[in-house]
């Protein structure tokens, strides 16, 4: 997950500076992989010292000056700036470099000098109007170090757990650090857009009536699909989105498209909510269903393939079948194209475990399923919907034709968690007072009734699925109190005996044995093709040729529990064979 810093900065203005955040992620429960400057238009830009400047021997006006480049470079390049001395710390532009505008920095021959680069002023860094001479540096600034612009211009790569979906979106991410530095979150939606606050959020708060605008949602299986919402905006006109719309998406490794297609993927980025844009004229009947696919339905994708659908997947249908796989994505039917001027933009809450099983039997992933099924925020559909109208009022021309049309399902209950503050000291091995442990989950966004002893009822947020037990809100406990201020103890416990029986000592013997022959133990998966034993000769009375099998697997090659060792052994035995092993040998003791 890419996250901006300066993104991230205008949710929690508080924030230290990039590199001290970075760490502040690690107690925050994200790993960080990278933390790497951006800034695609100033590509091959470093930190520049000029070492010495002496007059250009056929130009009054130039100098030549030789500039350390970082370890050791040095390079001689043509100036005409006036404030070009020795000590001075300016950007280096290096040959191959690119500037704003598209400009490619080549060797060049100044009154007979070779000029192996140049040196910018903030006008040829498109940093303002300045041309008068060089963009002065600090003097802290680390030779032959990337030129970095702006000290927003970062990008933390972030290993988010399976559990945390909620941290899929710089809102997540926001919200996460806000709550472990104690700071306030802010939503910046006007700081994002100029556009002041969302006016839509006021005028259509969802609760319309039926047949808005002539259009109609209707859910037919409510345990896939608890709430699913539509808007219907026109007067579109599809073309490029804004630079710094554009700017943001590079940043977290998207391709611009255009400005609708663009904007519900910022709203994906920005919130978490997976969002998707249906032309409206293209959907048939002005009906949207969301069901489960009937048998032998096809669709083809916004991948240009054709998708042989099934009951296991749920899919969003018009009038004429089915136009998107739920939560995985859209149809070609219904793509934004270039004539299209009105657009349907959906927004829903889909059941992680149908959205995965629709995912794998269609072979698809995408950036909607990956966050459909670690689980979406049931409370933000709405608003992710409003926000994305408001973006696209001011980056397409759309207007609402329609109030948000609201269809609900089955939603998962949010269940109350009795937390002991007691018991969560004596798991951190601190001390954690009621008032204190109430502060904490009220940081998370939690509602706690008032303390009965000890003892607190909390609710968690609709955003945070993973936080069923006790220990999960210790958890947090332990992450909001911070685990560098928790003391180091080392675990005190009665050891006891280890019984060794007799068949532990003949396995042992045995492996002894083996490896003394020359043999390698394996350990092979206890999940096998359901074939594997069949073609080993088995008796039908044979009972190694009876299986469990799995109601869910993963793949066919792990469909049902081992009945033998042989087919995982013959199998390890195949694949060193394949690489030149010929004289491979394999013992394995396992169950079956």
């Amino acid at each position: 997950m890419k996250v901006p810093y300066g993104w991230l900065k205008e949710w929690v203005p508080g924030l230290p500076d990039a590199a001290t955040t970075a760490l502040k992620f690690s107690g925050a429960g994200l790993g960080v992989a990278s933390l790497v400057p951006w800034r695609p238009d100033l590509e091959g830009v470093v930190v520049g010292e000029i070492v010495e400047a002496a007059r250009h021997p056929n130009a009054d006006r130039l100098r030549l000056c030789t500039v350390d480049a970082g370890g050791g470079e040095r390079l001689s390049i043509v100036c005409g700036a006036p404030n070009a001395r020795a000590g001075l710390k300016a950007p280096l532009a290096r040959l191959g470099a690119r500037l704003p505008g598209g400009k490619v920095i080549g060797a060049a021959t100044i009154r007979g000098v070779a000029s192996q680069g140049m040196l910018c002023s903030a006008a040829e860094l498109g940093k303002g109007s300045d041309q008068a001479g060089l963009l002065e540096l600090e003097d802290t600034a680390v030779t032959g170090a990337p030129f970095i612009p702006d000290p927003l211009d970062w990008v933390f790569d972030l290993e988010v757990t399976p559990n945390r979906g909620d941290c899929l979106s710089v809102q997540g991410v926001a919200r996460q650090l806000a709550a472990v530095l104690g700071q306030e979150l802010v939503v910046p939606f006007a700081a994002a857009t100029g556009a002041g606050a969302p006016a839509l959020a006021r005028a259509y708060p969802g609760t319309p009536g039926p047949g808005d605008a002539g259009w109609t949602v209707a859910i037919t299986d409510p345990d896939a699909c608890g709430l699913y919402t539509a808007i219907l905006l026109e007067g579109i006109t599809v073309g490029p989105s804004p630079d710094w719309l554009r700017a943001r998406l590079a940043a977290c490794g998207m391709r611009p498209i255009n400005n609708v297609v663009d904007v519900t993927n910022y709203v994906l980025l920005e919130l978490g909510q997976p969002l998707h844009a249906f032309d409206a004229a293209r959907v048939a009947g002005k009906a949207i269903t969301v069901r489960r696919a009937r048998a032998g339905e096809t669709m083809k994708t916004l991948d240009g393939m054709d998708r042989a659908l099934s009951p296991e997947v749920l899919v969003i249908a018009d009038g004429s079948g089915a136009v998107a796989a739920a939560g995985v994505m859209g149809g070609a039917s219904s793509e934004i194209t270039a004539a299209t001027t009105a657009v349907l933009l959906e927004s829903a809450w889909f059941d992680p475990a149908r959205v995965r099983r629709g995912s794998r039997v269609l072979g698809l992933k995408s950036e909607s399923s990956y966050r459909f099924e670690r689980g979406v925020d049931p409370g933000g559909v709405a608003r992710s919907s409003l926000r994305a109208a408001e973006l696209l009022a001011g980056c397409a021309g759309g207007k609402p034709a329609s109030t948000l049309l609201l269809a609900r399902g089955r939603l998962p209950a949010v269940q109350p968690i009795t937390v002991d503050a007691k018991a969560v000291s004596s798991l951190l091995g601190v001390e954690i007072s009621v008032d204190r442990l109430k502060e904490f989950m009220g940081r998370l966004g939690a509602s706690v009734g008032a303390p009965d002893g000890d003892r607190l009822l909390v609710v968690p947020p609709t955003w945070r699925p993973d936080l069923m037990l006790p220990a999960d809100l210790a958890e947090e406990a332990a992450i909001l109190y911070g685990y560098d201020r928790i003391p180091a103890t080392r675990p005190v416990r009665d050891a006891a005996p280890v019984v060794v029986t007799q068949s532990d000592r003949v396995l042992r013997s045995i492996r002894e044995v083996l490896r003394a022959a020359g043999f390698f133990e394996a350990q092979t998966f206890s999940l096998i093709r359901a074939d594997e034993a069949g073609r080993l000769g088995l008796p039908a009375g044979d009972a190694r040729a009876t299986f469990v099998r799995l109601e869910n697997p993963l793949n066919e090659d792990q469909a049902v529990l081992r009945s033998t060792l042989l087919p995982g052994l013959l199998r390890s035995a195949g694949y060193n064979l394949a690489r030149e092993a010929p004289a491979v040998r394999l013992f394995e003791a396992g169950g079956i």
